[in-house]
């Protein structure tokens, strides 16, 4: 990837990042759908990080706010194993409304 390339996917990503901040009003949503109102600290990527400006993995639809306590929970592809689906059935959710 050259420095245009690069530089391009930051500004795409910092786009997206807002979107979903804005979308989860800046709350872990693992914790919201346990009812509970935390303060997220990152944005995850559900599926991990795409290479290029535009790539399905950093659309903010594939973007979710979480805390700390709940952010290390990858998913790697899509659809999520079993164990994980929970996950992408709260990021359904979210992107419903």
């Amino acid at each position: 990837m050259d420095a245009e390339q690069h530089s391009d996917l930051l500004l795409y990503r910092a786009s997206q990042r807002e979107l979903a901040i804005e979308r989860d009003g800046g709350l872990c949503q693992i914790c919201a759908a346990e009812g509970i109102h935390r303060e997220a600290d990152d944005v995850h990527h559900v599926y991990g990080r795409g290479h290029k400006a535009g790539d399905w993995r950093e659309d903010y639809k594939n973007l979710m706010c979480v805390c700390r306590e709940c952010h290390p929970m990858p998913i790697f592809s899509k659809p999520a194993g079993e164990n994980l689906r929970w996950v992408e059935e709260i990021l359904e959710k979210i992107n419903e409304t």
